[in-house]
């Protein structure tokens, strides 16, 4: 009886894996705005204990350099700013700078079959491109690392918010026209699109070599959307990582009092620094569709009549 179920059981399992819809699900969200002050709440460097409203998942700042931490920064707050509605008002994760890495690590649902990742970069002060007489070139970058623990690199590049070269744009227009699946401009409260370069706040906050340029408090920022595309996971967790290389740092700054809107204890973000914003991760997964259950039952409820017709027999 067994061998004359046994391909209605197998064409039921084939039917199952199958017949299925894709559901996507956003798995973890946070533009920081909802933050508060307390970082390690929005931010845990944990899994936490139970499920939370914003997914489950941790960030590690073990890459970002000594003597400094993962901080909230919120844009200038001056009444200037606050009324000037073409400015870009948001919180976001930051400032990190030098060689820094931050790594953010997200469980995922049984059957995922891709993930996604949008984020928004922000690049403050002087970020000089191609340009090594600074310590440069100045790059951003980011990826993900596999099931296998391999760093998959989806971006490497240096970028410029002046008047220098860099590989991103390839030449030396910056921001540079979108590509695909990057934005260069952020909506307003209205849906309307905003110019985003120099509108963060951010200044230039040290003085250049004689004739050179920006000059101080010039204000400088670039704000670029990024999207992974779809990632195939090999594991049941992701783990997205952020990095810059080349950024000038300035340990030895003895009077910070002139400077403006940052973290006076982190001298090493003066001149060029980055942060994260509006982070989503999105999940796909294999959703059996009513027709497959009801295939399945209907192969389990034969299965069972003829059992019980065996054993009444």
């Amino acid at each position: 009886m067994f061998a004359r179920c046994t391909p209605l059981l197998v064409g039921a399992a084939s039917w199952f894996f199958s017949a299925t819809a894709s559901a996507a699900t956003v798995v973890y969200g946070n533009d920081f705005d909802h933050c508060g002050s307390v970082l390690a709440q929005c931010v845990p460097t944990s899994f936490p204990a139970a499920p939370v409203p914003d997914g489950s998942f941790k960030w590690d700042f073990a890459g970002v350099q000594a003597g400094a931490a993962a901080l909230h920064h919120t844009n200038d707050a001056t009444p200037a700013f606050q009324s000037d509605a073409s400015r870009l008002h948001t919180t976001f994760l930051g400032e990190f700078g030098g060689d820094d890495t931050v790594e953010l690590t997200v469980k995922l649902p049984a059957n995922t079959a891709s993930v996604n990742l949008s984020f928004d970069a922000y690049l403050l002060r002087t970020w000089d491109g191609i340009n090594g007489d600074f310590s440069g070139p100045d790059n951003f970058g980011y990826g993900y690392i596999d099931g296998a623990g391999d760093k998959i690199q989806l971006l490497n590049a240096s970028f410029s918010d002046g008047n220098g070269m860099n590989t991103f744009c390839g030449a030396q227009s910056s921001p540079c026209a979108a590509r695909t699946g990057e934005t260069t401009a952020l909506p307003d409260a209205s849906g309307n699109l905003l110019n985003v370069s120099n509108r963060l706040g951010y200044k230039v906050e040290l003085q250049p070599p004689p004739g050179g340029t920006p000059p101080l408090n010039t204000e400088l920022s670039l704000v670029y959307g990024f999207d992974t595309g779809s990632i195939a996971p090999t594991a049941d967790t992701l783990t997205f990582y952020f990095f810059s290389t080349g950024l000038q740092v300035h340990p030895n700054l003895t009077d910070p009092t002139p400077f403006h809107n940052i973290d006076v204890t982190r001298p090493q973000v003066l001149d060029e620094s980055w942060g994260l914003d509006n982070l989503s991760v999105t999940v796909t997964t294999a959703v059996p569709e009513p027709r497959t259950w009801a295939f399945v039952l209907t192969a389990l409820l034969l299965f069972g009549a003829q059992a019980w017709r065996r054993r009444k027999d």
